[in-house]
C-alpha cells in the first residue's frame, strides 16, 4: 500500500513538473525586439528569426549580422557562423557560438540566458514579441 501511495505522489509531482513546462513553441521564429542600456546608451536590435536562420539589426549602429539557429531541445538553440553582413563588428569568427536557454515567455516577451563559446558570464535578456510566425 506504502509502494501505490508513493507512486501516487511521484506522479502528482510529475504531472505539476509538466504543466509548468514552456511553450517555446510559441518564439521559434517570428520578429523580436532587443534593448539594451550599457553605460547609458541605448542599444536597440530587431532580431528576425525562421528556420534555420537569424537575423539581427540594429540600426543605430548600421550593424546587421545573419547567424545560422540550431534548436538542441524544446528550448534552448545555438546561433552559429556569425556573418557580418554590413557594418563593423570587430574580432568576429565562424567559429563563435552563442548557447540560448528560453527561461520564461509571456504574451509580450521571453526571457534567455545567454552564454558562450567565446565568453564567460552568463547573460540574461528579455526580448519583446514584436510578431510571431
Amino acid at each position: 500500500m506504502k509502494k501505490f501511495i508513493l507512486l501516487i505522489g511521484f506522479s502528482f509531482v510529475f504531472i505539476a513538473a509538466k504543466s509548468q513546462e514552456l511553450d517555446c513553441s510559441k518564439v521559434k521564429s517570428g520578429v523580436f525586439k532587443s534593448v539594451l542600456n550599457i553605460d547609458g546608451e541605448e542599444f536597440i536590435t530587431i532580431i528576425s528569426r525562421e528556420k534555420n536562420k537569424q537575423i539581427e539589426e540594429n540600426k543605430g549602429k548600421g550593424i546587421k549580422m545573419e547567424f545560422v539557429v540550431k534548436w538542441t531541445s524544446s528550448c534552448t538553440y545555438e546561433l552559429s557562423k556569425p556573418k557580418v553582413i554590413s557594418g563593423e563588428v570587430p574580432d568576429v569568427l565562424e567559429s563563435h557560438i552563442l548557447y540560448v536557454k528560453i527561461t520564461g515567455i509571456t504574451k509580450e516577451l521571453y526571457s534567455t540566458e545567454v552564454t558562450s563559446n567565446f565568453f564567460e558570464e552568463k547573460i540574461l535578456l528579455d526580448f519583446l514579441i514584436i510578431n510571431k510566425d
